[in-house]
């Protein structure tokens, strides 16, 4: 699923995913961050190659939660905050 993902969708990263299956089919649903909503032709190349891979009758839902960390560099869909300083009280900016 990840390699689905980073293959089809620029700075995406998978958040979770369920799966069950039902009436002989296998529903996923990924929940996936990136830097806007997941359109239905990802969700088709992504579904085709996770057939190919898992299971010939998987279909794929996609949820996008829109927002993804960015750098000078590009986007960064495995920024790993925890080696930051611990958190304190956010900063809060006056207008």
């Amino acid at each position: 699923m990840k390699e689905q993902l980073r293959q089809n969708v620029e700075g995406a990263s998978l958040s979770k995913f369920r799966y069950a299956k039902r009436d002989g089919r296998l529903l996923v649903l990924a929940v996936v961050r990136a830097p806007q909503s997941v359109g239905p032709a990802q969700v088709s190349q992504m579904q085709a190659g996770l057939r190919n891979q898992v299971d010939p009758t998987l279909d794929l839902v996609v949820r996008s939660l829109v927002g993804v960390d960015t750098s000078d560099a590009g986007y960064l869909p495995d920024f790993d905050d925890s080696r930051l300083l611990p958190q304190t009280d956010d900063v809060q900016v006056q207008q």
